[in-house]
């Protein structure tokens, strides 16, 4: 029985893509309203249907598309120096001679001939695609694959954070070639992910990214068409991972701009394009034309009809609300007190009031407001003037006021309060809801209807008041309704009109736009300082992240980067969470690529990939990992100490590629397992094959929400621990080739856990590129 795949799924929607692309050939006779080239034209002129529908296949073949064009070139292969040559392993020619050689083609193992210990060195019988042999050294060749070939993909665990809440989210940091990495995701976050950021290379021709294992310069004729090849299988993927109301941020300068927004509508369709934000950053004043400092997000929506109607808008708070609402605060509370001390001096010689009014002395904000507003009007003795709750309040207000106008004077035109200039208007402080902050606005009609003329009457002089000629903004049930609520501000008497109390806090919020400054010098100091030299260069700015992902994505969102570099979006997700107490996760894919220049060091001084000395130097180990294990746990690579560290879970993995066999024997579990708690949600720890679990026949994951039955016979057992104990278990793997086997086992486990057999589909599962 064939069982339908993700991998599969991916490959038909990517010749789906393509294949859309083509143009299609005129099958009958169009309408003149449709008829748009000569061709078409003449093609109708023609009355015999079979001549006219062969002609216009042949044309539809010979017909170029339109919109982007560009070749796609063959596909990309990766080489994994790590890993061991065996029989039948496809390699490369990595040196001859021991100089490095990059332009070799794929050749297949077919024969070891191992050391015998006279010296002489292990070498393989190798056989390119024509059938040609060659015998080379087995250390000048590397293990490689192309993308098109069967894999299987693991996560291989290499260590973990544990700082934050057991039951949070673990943010994901996976060390391995994002397209085979996101081939695995399609395993486990196939319509689960909320939002995509990439900042992928800008292919400026400065040798910034690699094709095929080779920096891409601007000499190269192909790199804008092998850049957009590159892009595009990627996208294709990305897209199946995105929830339907998902959305993907894609960073990019002048360099691809135009030709990536082309892309993207290909991919995305243009109808679900949602803005190209531009990103102003510092000044280059020492330009000749132009300053070079622009870059750009696009964003996409994966179905922005869905995303439209999920009711989400994207907001931001006004920038200095916060220090308004505050002053308003305060400045309520000053005169509160200066109420009280007034009402002690007013009233401290009389025993009536003190007889009838306070029992307890207000020693707290809170009782001395309670006191003031509410005990004013007890009974007080003849001698003691009148001053009732509705003149304290007052009083209050317009002491608050005072000062809250005092503050808008006081500070600085480049105060965030002073950028908006409508937030000024806010100047007023209430005495209804205590100290809120409020402005009073127009209540006129903006044109007249039949139902906004009526009378709106006085509160004190019972008169109506002066009304603009288009009437009231509001009904008049609901302008009543409003009066109640006091909402609405009169004038001493009718002749003055009404307005609209409009509070602060109701309208804090604005939406973003699509141009903004922010110097991206700062980001740069930031990693410096984090690792305390220069690693990396030009990597984005955590807090332009965190703005975009606070608006977009929900507080329990899963995040994807898989162009994770230096690992900006990961911190930018674990600091909004430590903002706001939200439970997003992060997945970050990077690779482990050296500098140019690094990796030309290392290779003239006999370093290779899969050196020690030379993997530790690549943005993976060297940069990714170090930065975030400093920002969560607050202590640098060296020991000194950077801050006080994050309340977060991260753990690293690297991207694996395990052969047939291993999975079948079950010696390549502990390499799957990274790829089934992602599944469950990648919470709590892993579940290994450990010789306790094998012992038991199954395991549990700590504070996790994943179990495994290693042995289908303890099937029974493990279903009456979980029923036995509270738990948070959603996925249960069995591991078993045998279909009736696996449904006899899920038998023994009650609604609510998604059951999966593993290994006899999971051969079909996580094979990656299938050619079939």
């Amino acid at each position: 029985m064939s069982i339908q795949t993700n991998t599969a799924e991916s490959a038909a929607e990517y010749a789906a893509h393509i294949d859309g692309m083509t143009a299609q050939p005129l099958m009958s006779a169009p309408s003149s309203a449709e008829t748009t080239s000569s061709l078409d034209r003449y093609l109708a002129e023609i009355t015999d249907p079979v001549l006219r529908g062969n002609l216009a296949r042949e044309i539809g073949g010979m017909q170029r598309q339109f919109g982007l064009v560009f070749e796609r070139h063959h596909p990309e292969g990766i080489r994994l120096p790590k890993h061991a040559v065996k029989r039948g392993s496809k390699v490369v020619i990595s040196s001859v001679n021991g100089t490095p050689r990059k332009d070799s083609a794929f050749y297949r193992v077919h024969k070891l001939n191992r050391a015998n210990g006279d010296g002489q060195s292990s070498t393989a019988l190798l056989v390119d695609a024509e059938g040609d042999e060659a015998i080379f050294p087995v250390a000048d060749l590397t293990v490689a694959k192309e993308f098109g070939d069967i894999m299987y993909p693991g996560l291989r665990k290499l260590s973990e954070i544990r700082r934050g809440d057991p039951d949070a989210p673990v943010h994901t940091v996976i060390n391995g070639e994002n397209y085979h990495a996101l081939e695995a995701l399609q395993y486990t976050h196939a319509g689960k992910v909320d939002l995509i950021y990439i900042d992928p290379p800008y292919n400026t021709g400065n040798s910034d990214w690699k094709y095929n294992d080779r920096y891409v310069d601007s000499k190269d004729g192909y790199r804008h068409s092998k850049w957009l090849s590159f892009m595009e299988k990627r996208l294709i993927i990305a897209k199946t991972l995105l929830k339907p109301t998902g959305v993907i941020i894609m960073a990019i300068d002048d360099n691809e701009h135009h030709r990536f927004r082309m892309l993207a509508d290909e991919v995305f369709g243009e109808i679900n394009f949602i803005s190209n934000l531009v990103w102003q950053g510092s000044r280059k004043n020492d330009a000749q034309f132009a300053s070079p400092s622009t870059d750009y997000m696009l964003v996409y929506a994966k179905d922005a009809v869905k995303l439209t109607e999920s009711g989400r808008r994207w907001v931001e708070a006004k920038p200095g609300v916060d220090d308004v609402l505050e002053m308003g605060q305060i400045a309520w509370r000053a005169s509160i007190e200066a109420a009280f001390a007034e009402i002690v001096e007013r009233y401290e010689s009389s025993p009536e009031y003190w007889a009838n009014c306070l029992t307890v002395h207000p020693d707290t904000f809170e009782t001395k407001q309670m006191w003031v507003l509410n005990n004013l009007d007890a009974p007080l003795g003849e001698s003691v003037p009148s001053w009732d709750a509705d003149e304290i309040r007052a009083f209050a207000a317009q002491r608050a006021t005072a000062e809250l106008r005092r503050w808008w004077k006081s500070i600085p035109s480049d105060h965030a309060a002073k950028s908006n200039p409508g937030l000024k208007l806010y100047d007023r402080v209430d005495d209804v809801r205590f100290g809120e902050v409020y402005c009073s606005s127009d209540l006129a009609k903006p044109g007249p209807t039949s139902t906004s003329r009526y009378d709106l009457l006085h509160p004190v002089t019972g008169k109506p008041v002066a009304m603009h000629p288009n009437g009231w903004r509001y009904a008049q049930d609901v302008m009543h309704q409003k009066v109640k609520e006091s909402r609405i501000l009169f004038g001493n008497d009718h002749k003055t009109t009404a307005r609209y109390k409009r509070y602060l806090h109701e309208t804090v919020d604005q939406s973003p736009l699509p141009a903004f400054d922010h110097d991206r010098s700062a980001a740069t100091k930031h990693l410096e300082k984090i690792l305390s030299d220069k690693r990396f260069p030009f990597p984005k700015n955590h807090d332009v992240l965190m703005r975009w992902f606070r608006m977009i994505a929900p507080s329990d969102a899963v995040i994807l980067d898989f162009f994770g570099g230096s690992g900006t979006t990961a911190e930018a997700v674990i600091r909004l969470n430590a903002e706001d107490g939200g439970t997003r996760q992060a997945i970050l894919v990077t690779n482990n690529e050296l500098a140019k220049a690094d990796d030309t060091k290392l290779r003239k001084s006999g370093h290779k990939p899969g050196d020690d000395e030379y993997e530790a130097l690549g943005v993976f180990h060297h940069v990714t990992k170090p930065r975030l294990e400093t920002v969560v746990t607050g202590t640098r690579q060296d020991g000194s100490p950077y801050s006080d560290g994050l309340a977060a879970n991260v753990a690293f993995f690297e991207l694996t590629y395990l052969d047939e066999p291993e999975i079948v024997t079950g010696r390549a579990f502990n390499d799957l397992a990274g790829l089934f708690w992602l599944k469950a949600g990648g919470v709590g720890g892993t579940v290994e094959l450990t010789p306790g679990a094998k012992a038991d026949g199954f395991a549990i994951s700590e504070f996790g929400r994943t179990a495994v039955l290693f042995s289908p016979g303890r099937a029974k057992a493990l279903g009456e621990k979980l029923s036995a104990a509270e738990h948070t278990i959603s996925h249960l793997f069995i591991v078993t080739d045998s279909e009736a086997q696996g449904d006899e086992a899920a038998t023994h486990f009650r609604g609510g856990i998604t059951v999966e057999r593993i290994y006899g589909s999971y051969l079909e599962a996580f094979q990656v590129n299938r050619k079939d």
